[in-house]
Formats: C-alpha cells, sequence, structure tokens
C-alpha cells in the first residue's frame, strides 16, 4: 500500500518550536451575574416561584374577628339564605363567598334544628324556612304544605 518516500519526519527537519504551550489553557473566571455553567450541560430553568393568595376582605361593619365583608353576606342573603347563616358560612369558610354558598346549600346553613329536619325531608333550606314561617314553626304543617304544593 504506502510506501516511504522519504526518511524525514514531516516538519522536513525543523526543530520544534519551544515557546509554543502543550497545555490546555484555563478558561477566564466568570463576571458577577454571570453563570458559571459550562456549556454543555443542559439548560435547567428556575423554580416556580409560589404565588401568594389575596386575603380576605376586611370586616365592613361586623366585629373585628370577621374575615368577610358585608357585601359577602348581601350576596349570601339574596341567594335565600339567612343573615346569621350567611355570616356563619362566611367565617367557617374565611370569607369564601362560592364556598359558603356550596356549605350553606348542602345544609350546613341552619342553626335552627326544624329547619334542619325538613331539609332532611329532601327540602331545600329556602322552602323549610318559608313554610315554616308561613305555619307559626309547626314542622307538621309545614311539611304537609311541601308535600301538597309540590
Amino acid at each position: 500500500m504506502g510506501q516511504i518516500v522519504s526518511d524525514m519526519p514531516c516538519c522536513a527537519g525543523q526543530a520544534p518550536d519551544e515557546t509554543m504551550e502543550t497545555s490546555v489553557p484555563t478558561p477566564p473566571a466568570p463576571s458577577a451575574g454571570v453563570s458559571s455553567t459550562p456549556a454543555t450541560q443542559p439548560y435547567s430553568a428556575p423554580a416556580p416561584q409560589a404565588r401568594a393568595e389575596p386575603a380576605p376582605a376586611p370586616a365592613s361593619g361586623g366585629s373585628s374577628g370577621d374575615a368577610y365583608s358585608q357585601e359577602s353576606v348581601v350576596l349570601l342573603t339574596a341567594m335565600g339564605f339567612s343573615e346569621a347563616d350567611a355570616k356563619r358560612g362566611l367565617q367557617e369558610s374565611g370569607g369564601n363567598v362560592e364556598q359558603a354558598a356550596a356549605m350553606l346549600a348542602a345544609g350546613g346553613g341552619s342553626e335552627d334544628p326544624k329547619v334542619e329536619q325538613i331539609v332532611a325531608m329532601g327540602f331545600t333550606a329556602q322552602q323549610a324556612k318559608d313554610a315554616l314561617d308561613g305555619y307559626g314553626g309547626s314542622v307538621e304543617r309545614a311539611v304537609d304544605y311541601l308535600m301538597n304544593s309540590s
């Protein structure tokens, strides 16, 4: 295959240059604010920051310990809940109107055992309250009315 054409090395007999460095140079130190991550490592995104939840609206008419606004109470009473139930639901939900409404609608709204008894029969708290008001607080007459009016 290949034959040796000359006995001379490839540099034609020149002496090697002694002034050349044979070591690998070290990279310069990174400047302030620049990452020292080598370019061969994959990029990793910074960790996401946790978002702070907004604080509940301050009370605007209740006691200083209330975690809800009067506007929230008005919204819940407009949905048919009593003011006392609305305040209690807002207090228990930390001022969150949606959670308070869901809790109250699920039957956790009334402190009146008569209303709770009628709600347990499948009627809404508002239907129970209206029927009890219309029949002087009599559970039997209120249930009779609700059963016959459906």
